[in-house]
């Protein structure tokens, strides 16, 4: 267990030591689907000496199931740390992803860690953009400094894969739209006939909000496109990475600087 870990179990045994003396209608409350008791009863498992681990990761496991975010982080930790069970990263990254499509900034920070230990550094970057615009200014961008920088070119892979997972969050919550002429842009990938590649925001059928194109001798742009052309902020790169233009677009064409 990690020094950070045994910090927060300490804390939390803290606000959670008075609560042993009703843990028999704390289990009746958390057996009948309240959140707030199956969490509560995890951490009262986890702060027994010894942690009954299995117990606590059965009732995060509960919590997470009804969206719980703090839940899928610490099954995340639990999974990555092999706490009472084996080490399973798959199983941890699932948690956390979870977690951070429900708004846990924590998880989203665990994933941008994570991903760099595993020498991931596209990922680790995507998390690492996630987890910066969720807190709205820089003030956890030094927790996150060991992590690796990129090329421009990789940075632009980063920028649009995390573009792309936060997109998907929005499926499941998104309401139908009816009005065909009112439809949403939409997340995906499609090849042409000329073998360019393009993977980004559709709007009918067309690369339409941000994304990413990649010719068949291997010229990528990244960047804004409307109606299916290049158009607002957005870079190409030849194959090997290298800048060819930065700046404006319009309707493909590059804007003078």
């Amino acid at each position: 267990m990690t020094l950070q870990l045994k910090f927060l179990f300490s804390f939390l045994f803290l606000v959670c030591g008075n609560l042993h003396s009703s843990s028999i209608s704390l289990k009746q409350k958390a057996l009948r689907g309240d959140v707030s008791a199956q969490i509560r009863l995890a951490f009262i498992y986890v702060n027994q000496k010894p942690a009954e681990w299995n117990l606590a990761n059965y009732w995060f496991q509960q919590a997470s199931e009804r969206d719980q975010a703090d839940a899928c982080f610490w099954l995340g930790q639990i999974f990555q740390h092999g706490l009472g069970t084996p080490v399973n990263l798959s199983k941890s990254i699932y948690f956390h992803e979870r977690g951070a499509s429900l708004g846990s900034t924590d998880c989203s920070k665990a994933l941008a860690l994570l991903y760099q230990k595993q020498f991931k550094m596209i990922q680790s970057h995507a998390w690492k953009i996630i987890y910066l615009d969720a807190l709205n200014d820089h003030l956890g961008q030094s927790a996150l400094d060991i992590i690796l920088p990129l090329s421009s070119f990789e940075m632009e892979e980063a920028k649009l894969l995390a573009t792309e997972i936060k997109r998907s969050w929005l499926v499941k919550t998104e309401s139908p739209i009816l009005d065909p002429k009112t439809k949403a842009p939409i997340f995906g990938d499609f090849t042409l006939k000329n073998g360019t590649v393009y993977k980004g925001s559709i709007l009918k059928g067309k690369p339409h909000g941000y994304g990413m194109k990649k010719s068949s001798g291997g010229e990528s742009y990244f960047g804004y496109f409307k109606d299916g052309r290049m158009h607002g902020s957005g870079t190409l790169f030849t194959s090997d990475g290298q800048i060819i233009f930065k700046g404006g677009w319009s309707d493909g064409v590059p804007l003078p600087k």
